[in-house]
């Protein structure tokens, strides 16, 4: 956000239910549904003066994606999908990796299913970030995970029944397409190419793929790489 922020666009970050500091009933062991979710998005972008660019992280994308499903929903300047979850979901990537790498793709589930990463820098460090990352980056970000994700972001059950999402509607009266931009990392262990490249599609552009990028490509090594070339769409989507 401070690099944004810094080339003058006016940032806001959402603190999803039950995420980071917002509030959590006693009990819930989920956060929501991806129609929950989206409402809140919805509620968050109608707070706005005008239309924002959502820019949406790992399973944040699929909100955004069905977010865009409704053309009835406040209107977005934009749409950027950062090392998103498709919108076929997770189960076929997750299905990529096990043939390719069985032991790393169980790591991987287990750094998710039991919450693994927020005790052990390893598997911190190989669910979300590169090789590279200092040990002090490392602990500083796994504590931050940690605390900003006491429960699941999404119902999964309620995710595989929603997926794969329909594409979205087509502009009203012959407006201009809303612009959308795809990115992920060629070091990601959560999300891969395939999943990058049927998210572009089903979006009408191009990937950008950007080499030994990881999951958490706003904290990573080369996560300047990853804004500059946001930057550079956003731009020309305002222009």
């Amino acid at each position: 956000m401070p690099y944004f922020s810094r080339a003058g666009y006016d940032c806001f970050a959402i603190s999803q239910r039950c995420q980071g500091g917002s509030d959590r009933p006693a009990g819930v062991k989920v956060a929501g549904t991806l129609d929950s979710l989206t409402s809140d998005l919805e509620s968050f972008v109608g707070s706005l003066p005008a239309p924002p660019i959502v820019i949406a992280h790992s399973f944040a994308g699929l909100i955004l994606q069905k977010y865009l499903l409704t053309s009835a929903l406040p209107p977005l300047a934009g749409a950027a999908f950062l090392c998103s979850v498709p919108p076929s979901g997770n189960k076929e990537l997750v299905g990529r990796f096990m043939k390719r790498d069985l032991m790393l793709s169980m790591r991987i589930t287990w750094a998710f299913v039991a919450k693994s990463f927020a005790t052990s820098l390893d598997a911190c460090r190989e669910a979300f970030f590169s090789p590279e990352l200092p040990e002090a980056d490392l602990k500083r970000y796994q504590a931050q995970l940690a605390a900003g994700s006491p429960v699941r972001l999404l119902d999964l059950q309620d995710m595989n029944k929603q997926v794969p999402l329909p594409r979205p509607p087509p502009p009203a009266n012959g407006a201009a397409p809303l612009p959308r931009f795809v990115l992920g990392g060629e070091g990601d262990n959560v999300v891969d190419i395939e999943a990058v490249q049927e998210l572009a599609q089903y979006c009408g552009v191009q990937p950008v793929v950007v080499s030994g990028l990881a999951h958490d490509c706003m904290l990573d090594v080369r996560w300047e790489e990853a804004a500059r070339q946001l930057r550079a769409w956003a731009d020309a989507a305002a222009a």
